[in-house]
């Protein structure tokens, strides 16, 4: 079954490997091509997962669905 990632488990795997490779979030942000300022505000979790991350992490974006939940308790 295909893993699926919400927006702070991908936020966690990015600042997992700056940790590991003692990268600052300047040095991150050119290792996947985005601009500091939009860097910073998805590391902060004020902008999404755009496709650069993505793509550079591994992943693309895959919509699912899941049943609604309906108040008769059904």
């Amino acid at each position: 079954m295909p893993q699926f990632l919400n927006r702070t488990e991908i936020v966690a795997k990015v600042k997992a490997e700056m940790a590991q490779k003692s990268l600052t979030q300047k040095d991150m942000a050119r290792k996947l091509r985005v601009s500091e300022g939009y860097f910073s505000d998805f590391i902060k979790e004020k902008r999404g997962v755009g496709p650069a991350i993505l793509t550079a992490l591994g992943y693309d974006l895959t919509p699912h669905f899941r049943r609604a939940k309906r108040n008769g308790g059904e």
